[in-house]
């Protein structure tokens, strides 16, 4: 199984599979690297595929399709020509026709978890979310051990504003991948939603962990104690003590034990380290960087990035 990930992208943060063919004879190996000189057997739909699917390592999406789509006239029961033309239309930005070629494909092998999966996803890309979660679950019930499985469906219950659900399916992702940045960094967007910035926070802060150059996770956790600090702010007396300040002193022990010396952002840390710990007054705090600093805390911040 050859995976593929889409490029990184503020809106999207799915990733496709596809089939690589079979490990080839001597006599065909050479269609990897050297496509024009190959000598054509037209009655062989192999030939066709494995052309096929050099063509679409090299980014040649149509010739691939060509290639594929000759291989599915010679042998119309070859599921890997359906799932890997699906796979090239999805990367053409042809939705429809990628769904089209799944759904043959799952005529063919309707016990794939991988075509239901391709397939979710590309109806995720068309905005048709409830049918890329029937997908994803459907891929899930046949292979349930596999962690991208349901982060995709926790992806598209984001999208349908159905957070709880969302954040479930990221945890059960990282029930079976500890180390996965997005199901980390995508619950931390979830949590935030739900109003839960302390949870948001704890899992920004795991997903640097992860992968310390990711900007957009420093952002975001950026933005998250921005509005604890205002929370914090507004609080009541009886909550200051009780709750506010526990959240704080926890708060300020995961930025000081763990990541304080690997930020990439340092005018973030510095803002972080000197609110968390109190060292000077918000007021001081924005009257050095934010200039000038209003009664009201009306600063906006641009929009939090998805993965």
């Amino acid at each position: 199984m050859d995976s593929n990930t889409v490029p990184t992208s503020p809106t999207f943060a799915l990733k496709k599979a596809a089939f690589s063919p079979q490990p080839a004879s001597n006599a065909r190996a050479p269609f990897l690297q050297t496509i024009p000189s190959a000598k054509v057997d037209e009655n062989d739909a192999e030939f066709y595929h494995l052309r096929g699917f050099a063509h679409r390592k090299n980014g040649n999406y149509y010739a691939a399709i060509s290639d594929y789509t000759k291989a599915i006239e010679l042998n119309p029961k070859h599921f890997k020509a359906y799932f890997n033309r699906g796979f090239s239309y999805d990367k053409l930005g042809q939705y429809e026709q990628a769904i089209e070629n799944y759904t043959k494909a799952l005529e063919i092998d309707p016990s794939n978890a991988y075509t239901y999966y391709n397939r979710g996803i590309s109806y995720d890309r068309l905005n048709n979310f409830e049918a890329a979660i029937v997908n994803f679950t459907k891929a899930i019930e046949i292979d349930p051990s596999n962690a991208d499985f349901y982060h995709n469906r926790g992806f598209s219950y984001r999208k349908l504003g159905n957070y709880k659900q969302a954040i479930s399916d990221y945890t059960k992702a990282l029930g079976l991948d500890s180390e996965h940045f997005k199901a980390y960094y995508n619950r931390a967007f979830s949590y935030d939603k739900i109003g839960e910035f302390v949870k948001s926070v704890e899992d920004y802060t795991s997903a640097i962990h992860i992968n310390p150059k990711n900007a957009n996770a420093y952002h975001n956790r950026f933005v998250t104690l921005i509005i604890l600090l205002k929370t914090h702010l507004h609080s009541t007396k009886e909550d200051h003590h009780m709750r506010n300040w526990k959240n704080w002193i926890m708060l300020s022990k995961i930025l000081l034990q763990r990541f304080i010396w690997t930020q990439l952002m340092l005018l973030h840390s510095i803002v972080e380290v000197f609110a968390m710990i109190r060292w000077i007054n918000l007021q001081k705090l924005f009257q050095i960087f934010l200039l000038p600093f209003p009664s009201t805390l009306p600063i906006q911040f641009s929009s939090k990035i998805e993965v």
